[in-house]
């Protein structure tokens, strides 16, 4: 059977301004989020909508805790770029990864 669920918890442990959050696989509705933010990205606006990615990303745990963008913008521009490329990369691990164990690699 296709357990769908099993999909719904799927994280990444990450740490922030001391606090360990696991990070949750975003959903489809977040990935057309940021397909809409992206859909016009310029270098004019790109610092705003990596800015409103992240903070996607980062609110989107399981411990319920908020981060606003005024905090994540004393991050380093390579913990938000570290951030956005481990959450986004998230979505094709099951695909590639043998032993991470998802459903479709236990059906092959």
């Amino acid at each position: 059977m296709l357990d769908l669920d099993r999909y719904m918890n799927h994280s990444i442990e990450m740490k922030v301004f001391g606090k360990k959050l696991e990070i949750l696989e975003p959903s489809f509705e977040m990935l057309m989020k940021v397909d809409e933010l992206e859909k016009d990205l310029t270098s004019e606006n790109l610092h705003e909508r990596r800015l409103k990615t992240a903070e996607l990303f980062l609110n989107h745990n399981k411990q319920g805790v908020k981060i606003s963008q005024n905090d994540i913008k004393k991050l380093p521009f390579e913990a938000v770029s570290r951030l956005i490329a481990e959450v986004s990369a998230m979505r094709y691990e099951a695909d590639q990864n043998p032993n991470s164990g998802s459903q479709s690699q236990a059906e092959k």
